[in-house]
């Protein structure tokens, strides 16, 4: 980057960080709440003085995840920080295990409107720094579309995070239909975060749900999405995609040569991967330059928003500077960090 486009990057500090986590401190420990569920509930252990690490995300009564500091639980603390690094306002949304798909709907959906409650708790005592993104219950949709309008009118959240799948049930299935309708009349984003993986065991090793699972699970997901013609029945509903939709602008060409060559195995003569691959939002996260590089000339800078995955140790450290390193083009640049998010978001 010469020096002027470097001082040019300077200008810009009023970043959005579409991909941002955020877990409860005051989580109930729900298996006490619900007596005989399944479910193993997630929450936080704070550690002794003295401890390598501040808390451990427990997994009922199993260690899940070590946690160094308090972000995940403190965003407000970080504030600061996050602001000199050019990143003026972050989008929190529920850590992903806290979707809870495969427990008993009430019990999802007194979850989610607990997170949810915390969320707009958040986003009130800091407007313009926090924008929150809510959870459902999307197993079941009637009590999903309840809450998706709770979010909306009563919490004044900005949308919804939801998982690629829902108990092996594909997005693109006809019952989730109503939730994605719902939201395009109240103006909900919807941001999907891969979760559900499946052939656990064979990816269990060498951290292989993350760095491969992940973005194969987004990719099929749109995949889906796309063949079913959800963007086309619902034109205003702004959907986007964690982790830069995965691999799906990579594998766009295939995808759409596969659907010239045999046509007879889509349902629909109508089916344009490239429409859709340009009407959908990503963020940032793709942990390459390169990759974001041919994201943006793939589908347009007007569609590509900044996201770190923020506090997690795969997200972004420096979520400004990754992204001014791969455009020496200020405008750009601004468009990813600053335009786009605030247009995903409804800002």
């Amino acid at each position: 980057m010469t020096s002027s486009s470097s001082s040019q990057h300077k200008t810009i500090t009023d970043g959005v960080d579409v991909h941002a986590h955020f877990f409860p401190a005051q989580m109930p420990k729900w298996a006490e709440r619900f007596p005989g569920a399944k479910n193993p509930f997630y929450w936080i252990r704070q550690n002794s003085v003295g401890s390598c690490t501040c808390a451990t995300m427990m997994c009922g009564g199993n260690e899940f995840r070590p946690l160094t500091d308090s972000k995940l639980w403190e965003p407000e603390r970080y504030l600061d920080e996050q602001a000199r690094r050019g990143i003026s306002a972050m989008a929190l949304s529920p850590t992903p295990q806290n979707f809870y798909y495969e427990a008993e709907p009430l019990h999802t959906a007194e979850i989610a409107a607990f997170q949810n409650d915390a969320l707009a708790d958040l986003q009130s005592r800091f407007p313009k720094r926090f924008y929150g993104l809510g959870t459902i219950p999307l197993q079941d949709p009637d009590l999903a579309c309840r809450e998706l309008g709770r979010c909306l009118t009563t919490l004044s959240l900005r949308g919804i995070e939801i998982a690629t799948s829902c108990n092996g049930q594909d997005l693109s299935d006809s019952k989730f239909f109503p939730v994605f309708e719902l939201a395009e009349k109240l103006g909900a984003c919807v941001f999907v975060h891969p979760w559900y993986f499946p052939q656990n065991d064979r990816f269990a090793a060498n951290w292989g749900q993350w760095l491969l699972t992940m973005p194969e699970e987004t990719t099929a997901a749109m995949f889906k999405l796309c063949c079913a013609g959800v963007i086309e029945k619902l034109p205003k509903l702004r959907l986007g995609f964690a982790h830069g939709g995965g691999n799906f602008s990579w594998l766009l060409p295939r995808m759409e040569h596969g659907a010239s060559v045999r046509p007879d195995l889509f349902q629909r003569s109508t089916l344009d991967f490239r429409a859709f691959a340009k009407s959908v939002y990503y963020d940032s996260h793709l942990c390459g330059a390169e990759q974001l590089r041919l994201l943006v000339e793939t589908v347009g800078a007007n569609r590509v928003m900044a996201g770190s995955d923020w506090p997690y140790v795969l997200g972004e450290k420096d979520l400004k500077k990754s992204i001014c390193e791969a455009f020496y083009d200020v405008d750009v640049a601004r468009k990813l960090l600053v335009e786009t998010p605030r247009a995903f978001l409804g800002i």
